[in-house]
């Protein structure tokens, strides 16, 4: 097994905020390092969370001079120290498109985004082709309509980019949900409250032709490499796939080229033995929990032969019904590690007990 932290990938170049910034500050940051997270910290260097660019376009009304405190989001704490297998789990897992890395103090030292792993792990992806990946049905978007009709399209179809055809139904572009949030955003901001209601429906009138990003797209018989060099090229978030004859038939994004990572990564291979009174149905699931979920730490790293998950009914008056989990992570040399639970729900016990294994492991970590 290869344990790699994620400090060997992780940006040590920090673009952050503080409480006191305004909204303002936070959009300029970002668009000027082309990100869509900020750490936020305080006078110590400790994190305290993030804001998002697009948490920030929805929810903000007219007013750049808000305070950054009022935008701040819970995130993950990660350490230098974890894997990037595990924290690229936990990005999967959260949605968020960027986390934080702190040191075992809490201080922020670090920032881990979807690029950093996509780029890290885009080698591996030469062997599969495009359709391996979760891929999208995306309504089109002619290139005559407004602002309004794209961003309705988006919002109902909850995607965050459509591509754009002209009359024959050809591809000409993508229109962007960011960019719409962006132009309301700009023109909501530079107009007196008198006039804003007027001047955002004159903007949603408006015809997007000119906030059409032209061109970049991927065929759909292209290769998970080309289409993940295609994205960080050109720092995307998702592209549009067109067939033979140039038609929108789809999309990708990086979230599902990561997932699919996820799922073909072998550096964390492990021996992984379930044994017991276990349905078939729920091995695949029990082992993807372990691989994903259960933080394995460098110092441990070494002597770990395997996990072994042992499963018993239990059918005692007091416990009908319940199931006891023991999770076994087996050390060569060394003490075995064991955590029992009992409880109704074969998954959920085996969480309560990957929790209890990550706690123990980084108390151990700390002395």
């Amino acid at each position: 097994m290869v344990y790699v932290m994620i400090k060997s990938i992780m940006s040590t170049k920090l673009a952050t905020l503080t409480p006191d910034d305004t909204i303002n500050t936070a959009l300029n940051l970002m668009d000027a390092h082309n990100y869509k997270e900020l750490p936020v910290i305080d006078g110590k260097n400790k994190l305290l969370g993030v804001v998002t660019y697009s948490n920030i376009l929805e929810v903000v009304k007219f007013n750049g001079n808000a305070k950054v405190i009022n935008f701040i989001e819970g995130v993950p704490i990660i350490h230098e120290t974890d894997s990037k297998q595990y924290v690229l789990s936990l990005m999967i897992d959260s949605g968020l498109m960027g986390l934080p890395i702190v040191d075992k103090n809490e201080v922020l030292v670090g920032f881990v985004s979807d690029y950093d792993l996509l780029n890290h792990y885009k080698e591996g992806l030469k062997q599969y082709a495009l359709t391996e990946a979760n891929l999208k049905k995306v309504p089109s978007v002619k290139e005559n309509a407004t602002l309004s009709e794209a961003k309705n399209l988006l919002t109902f179809n909850k995607r965050d980019r459509l591509p754009v055809i002209n009359k024959k139904g050809e591809f000409v572009g993508t229109i962007l949900f960011i960019d719409i949030l962006r132009r309301i955003h700009k023109s909501d901001s530079s107009k007196s409250k008198k006039n804003i209601i007027s001047e955002k429906s004159n903007v949603l009138n408006t015809p997007i032709i000119d906030m059409i990003r032209r061109g970049v797209k991927i065929t759909y018989d292209s290769n998970l490499y080309d289409t993940a060099e295609t994205m960080l090229k050109n720092q995307l978030l998702g592209l549009i796939i067109v067939n033979s004859s140039n038609e929108p038939v789809g999309a990708v994004d990086r979230c599902s080229i990561l997932k699919l990572l996820r799922e073909i990564n072998t550096d964390s291979e492990i021996k992984i033995e379930i044994v017991g009174q276990v349905h078939d149905k729920a091995i695949s699931e029990i082992k993807r929990l372990i691989k994903t979920q259960l933080k394995l730490l460098p110092s441990f790293e070494s002597s770990i032969k395997g996990i072994k998950v042992f499963v018993k009914r239990v059918h005692d008056d007091k416990n009908l019904g319940k199931v006891d989990v023991r999770l076994t992570i087996v050390r060569e040399g060394k003490n075995d590690l064991l955590i029992q639970k009992t409880d109704y729900d074969i998954i959920l016990t085996l969480m309560e007990c990957i929790d209890k294994a990550n706690t123990l492991l980084k108390n151990k970590v700390r002395k």
